[in-house]
């Protein structure tokens, strides 16, 4: 058989797979237009996801379930065995021809995991459900990093701490515009910490019209240079795997970026530096769920939150993949 045409075989053959895999290139968006309320969408369980973290929790259906360290996923009994052959023999066929590596160093990973032992040994332990943080009745984490120094304006869910490999997985992803790292970090918020049981637990949340998730943008012109911001590669696997509409309806002013900014004047940011405007069909009080990479003092999510409620928008939730340890004016 010529090379060429086996070739063409194998692209093919890659390309069918990708199109199984929930890939959410930012490109892609108007796709995601469709979401219909605030569910958790479960992986295909045909296809094993290196995940970042040990999941335990795997979604709300009846058909989820509880996984002890190291087992794989339970089958999914929707669907007869059969119709999960075919894609099982080109996933493992894809396996042999483009192995997994670490997303950080390319060595060999742990087995169903997206790091290898080193880096997964330095990621900082997954944050608790903290009820300060979401704004819920009851005793809270005392040591929680989303809350230790402020209380959120909003209800918060992040992963953990920016240290170790998590913040060296966001950092590549904003400076090589990784979207396979977005990827990464959205199912680990999605599927690790249940924003979807947050989201129906605020009080703002209205369940007759399901929020759009926004992403805290760039300004046009690092957007021209530098592409769309991490905060937005994240927003869109997280809307598309809580079953949400994804839009742009914040922008942002020029100004100097907030991470060439020491923590005092990143506290002054205001709803000044951004600019929204509701879209002619959008009903009046829109919730919304706004997304950003890493959250330090608050400032760009308390900014970014005027801006979306003073267009007519009412923010339920703020999303994160990390939080900062960056003191803060008001220690607890």
């Amino acid at each position: 058989m010529p090379l060429g045409f086996l070739a063409v075989i194998v692209q093919r053959m890659r390309a069918k797979i990708e199109e199984k895999l929930p890939t959410d290139p930012v490109d892609r968006e108007s796709t995601l237009q469709n979401g219909t309320g605030a569910g958790t969408r479960t992986p295909d369980t045909r296809i094993m996801i290196p995940m970042l973290y040990q999941l335990s929790y795997t979604g709300t259906g009846s058909d989820d379930s509880v996984t002890g360290a190291g087992c794989p996923d339970r089958p999914s009994t929707s669907g007869p065995e059969d119709d999960q052959r075919p894609l099982s023999v080109l996933a493992a066929l894809a396996a042999l021809l483009w192995p997994e590596r670490c997303r950080l160093c390319g060595l060999v990973p742990l087995p169903g995991f997206a790091l290898c032992r080193d880096c997964h040994a330095d990621l900082p332990p997954l944050s608790p459900c903290c009820r300060r943080c979401l704004q819920q009745e009851g005793p809270f984490e005392r040591r929680c990093p989303g809350c230790l120094g402020e209380l959120p304006k909003r209800p918060l869910v992040h992963i953990s701490t920016h240290e170790g490999s998590l913040r060296d997985l966001i950092l590549k992803g904003k400076r090589h515009q990784r979207d396979d790292l977005a990827r990464l970090l959205a199912t680990t918020l999605v599927t690790s910490m249940r924003p979807g049981e947050a989201l129906k637990a605020s009080p703002r949340f209205n369940s007759s019209a399901p929020p759009t998730v926004v992403a805290v943008p760039r300004h046009w012109r690092r957007r021209w240079i530098e592409g769309v911001s991490f905060a937005e590669r994240l927003a869109i696997p997280i809307a598309h795997q809580l079953d949400l509409r994804y839009q742009r309806l914040l922008w942002r002013r020029a100004g100097p970026a907030q991470v060439s900014l020491p923590a005092q004047k990143r506290r002054a940011l205001g709803a000044a530096a951004f600019r929204s405007r509701p879209p002619s069909k959008a009903p009046a009080g829109r919730g919304i769920v706004l997304v950003d990479d890493v959250y330090t003092t608050g400032a760009t999510m308390r900014a970014a939150t005027g801006a979306l409620e003073s267009a007519g928008f009412q923010v339920v939730l703020w999303m994160v993949a990390s939080v900062s340890g960056a003191p803060s004016r008001h220690p607890l």
